[in-house]
C-alpha cells in the first residue's frame, strides 16, 4: 500500500508538469491539444521516472536497464494517452483538458501495473 501511495504521488507530480506544459502550450502558443497533451505527456514522463526509480520503487537496477525498460512501456503508455485523449476529445467532443482527464486515469492505472511488476522490480 505504501508503494501505491508513493506512486500516486510521484503519478501526481507528473500529471502536474503534463497539464502545465500541456496548457501552457494550447492556451499561450496556440497549438492544437494533441500536440499540447504528447508534450506534457512526454515532459511529466521525465519527472516520473527520476521519481519512480528513486523514490517510489527504490530501484538498485542500473539506469540503463530502469530507464531502457520504462521508455518502452511509456511509449505504449503515451500511445494509450493519445488514443483516449483523441477519443474523448475529437470523438466524443469533450473539452481537451476533460480528454485529459480521463486518457490520465485509463494510462495511471495500466502503468502502475506493469511498472511495479517489470520496470523496475
Amino acid at each position: 500500500m505504501v508503494v501505491f501511495l508513493k506512486y500516486f504521488a510521484s503519478g501526481m507530480t507528473a500529471v502536474g508538469v503534463h497539464f502545465l506544459v500541456m496548457i501552457l502550450l494550447v492556451e499561450l502558443f496556440s497549438m492544437p491539444p494533441p500536440i499540447g497533451s504528447f508534450s506534457g505527456f512526454c515532459a511529466g514522463s521525465i519527472v516520473n521516472y527520476y521519481l519512480q526509480y528513486s523514490w517510489t520503487f527504490r530501484s538498485n537496477q542500473s539506469h540503463r536497464l530502469a530507464f531502457i525498460r520504462y521508455t518502452t512501456i511509456t511509449l505504449v503508455m503515451l500511445l494509450l494517452n493519445l488514443l483516449v485523449f483523441q477519443l474523448a476529445w475529437k470523438q466524443i467532443g469533450f473539452d481537451y483538458r476533460i480528454a485529459q482527464i480521463l486518457a490520465t486515469g485509463v494510462v495511471f492505472m495500466a502503468n502502475f501495473a506493469i511498472n511495479s511488476r517489470y520496470t523496475f522490480k
